[in-house]
């Protein structure tokens, strides 16, 4: 059973957005980001546990990135609808992982055996915009003025968007253009 643990934090975390959209629908910040660290324990947990159980599985493999995704997608256009987040800054987010998944697809479709190869500035990019998504619903909430610290944040997300894309169009994407052309 405690093979399992791993894919059943990650299914738990999938069915965390629905309460953290809800709530911040809601104006409830305070249940919002409770429920959004909540997602963040389990996401360390899992990833953590099928490690040390030797318990990675193809599920896992596949489950836990798309639910990250669900979580920081849900997350920022529920932020972004009550008007929290500007929508500039939303469509840039979105595009960089609009291009990121179109990019995988292409990958496992015409560099076939494809195994996906993760660049620290991807990790980056991943750590600043939840970051940035925690602060935004705790300031939402009214428990702290973030002025600066949301200056630094979007800046470091904006830079780490730019070097995400150049190291994914560096690895897979040049062996996809000479696939391609």
């Amino acid at each position: 059973m405690i093979y399992y643990l791993p894919n059943l934090l990650t299914i738990f975390r999938f069915f965390l957005v629905y309460p953290i959209v809800i709530c911040i629908f809601e104006n409830q910040f305070i249940l919002a980001i409770g429920f959004f660290v909540l997602a963040g324990i389990s996401d360390f947990l899992d990833g953590f546990l099928a490690r040390k159980l030797d318990a990675i599985s193809e599920f896992g493999m596949i489950a836990d990135p798309i639910a990250d995704k669900t979580l920081i997608i849900g997350t920022l256009i529920s932020l972004s609808i009550v008007g929290e987040i500007d929508l500039w800054l939303a469509y840039m987010i979105l595009g960089r992982d609009m291009i990121a998944v179109v990019g995988f697809i292409l990958a496992s479709i015409l560099l076939s055996p494809y195994k996906v190869k993760t660049h620290f500035s991807g990790k980056a990019y991943t750590a600043f915009l939840l970051i940035f998504l925690g602060i935004t619903i705790l300031a939402s909430a009214e428990i702290f003025s973030y002025q600066l610290l949301n200056i630094l944040i979007i800046s470091a997300l904006i830079f780490s968007i730019f070097f995400s894309l150049l190291d994914y169009f560096r690895d897979p994407g040049v062996r996809l253009l000479k696939k391609v052309f």
